[in-house]
């Protein structure tokens, strides 16, 4: 049983893209979780999400890191995947990943590689100025892994990062001994536009700063810090 988790905001011009590439998957999920994190457009009334297995959750704004968690405590899936709303799956994307996890029992998750593509609604200067090829190949991005729900524990995103939630996540993980693995193959496309997060420079740079900050604590301490919820992480 796989759950899908896609935390969206304001995201009426292609959440309905990104759904439509998770329903078509040649291995189906069992639920599709849409956290809608305080629309001010369309996004809660689109007829695709009255669409089974789809299942909407409405919060306030609180940012993606606390849309995702909503999403994990309500997801009841053996295994977990994520989704931003406007990213596209490739339609293999979940029979790959769960067939390379069912061999590997010691693994808590596994990666795969990602392929950039500009927005049709981009402007030609903004395209002249991307180069998506540096946006694609190994994956260490929320939407490009599989993971077993038992790993993620009493672990969630911090809300308190806007940019660099999923980073932070997976360190935390892998200091508490949870180990991943990358497939060669594409399994995510990633949408670049003149408001991804990749052009806004200057916050993500502020953002990852934090992060590392918060790495070289973790490894001076020599050991994993507690959960969120108060638990020391297994």
């Amino acid at each position: 049983m796989i759950s899908v988790i896609v935390p969206a905001w304001n995201a009426e011009r292609t959440l309905e893209q990104t759904l439509r590439s998770i329903l078509d998957q040649t291995m189906a999920p069992s639920e599709v979780i849409v956290v809608d994190d305080g629309s001010t457009d369309g996004t809660a009334e689109l007829p695709i999400l009255g669409q089974a297995p789809i299942r909407l959750i409405r919060q306030s704004n609180q940012g993606a890191a606390a849309a995702l968690n909503t999403g994990i405590e309500a997801a009841a899936g053996e295994l977990v995947a994520f989704l931003d709303a406007d990213d596209l799956w490739s339609p293999d994307k979940l029979e790959t990943q769960s067939a390379a996890l069912a061999t590997e029992a010691g693994l808590s998750g596994m990666f795969g590689h990602v392929e950039a593509f500009a927005c049709p609604s981009s402007s030609a200067e903004d395209r002249a100025r991307w180069d998506l090829a540096a946006a694609s190949g190994p994956g260490w991005l929320v939407g490009a892994l599989l993971i077993r729900h038992r790993h993620i524990g009493g672990d969630r995103f911090d809300p308190q990062l806007r940019n660099g939630y999923f980073v932070d996540w997976l360190d935390r993980l892998r200091r508490s001994g949870r180990r991943f693995s990358m497939l060669p193959t594409v399994v995510l496309h990633r949408r670049i536009h003149a408001g991804s997060l990749t052009q806004r420079k200057a916050e993500l740079a502020a953002d990852f700063l934090k992060l590392a900050h918060r790495a070289v604590k973790r490894r001076r301490a020599g050991s994993a810090p507690p959960r969120r919820d108060g638990n020391a992480d297994a």
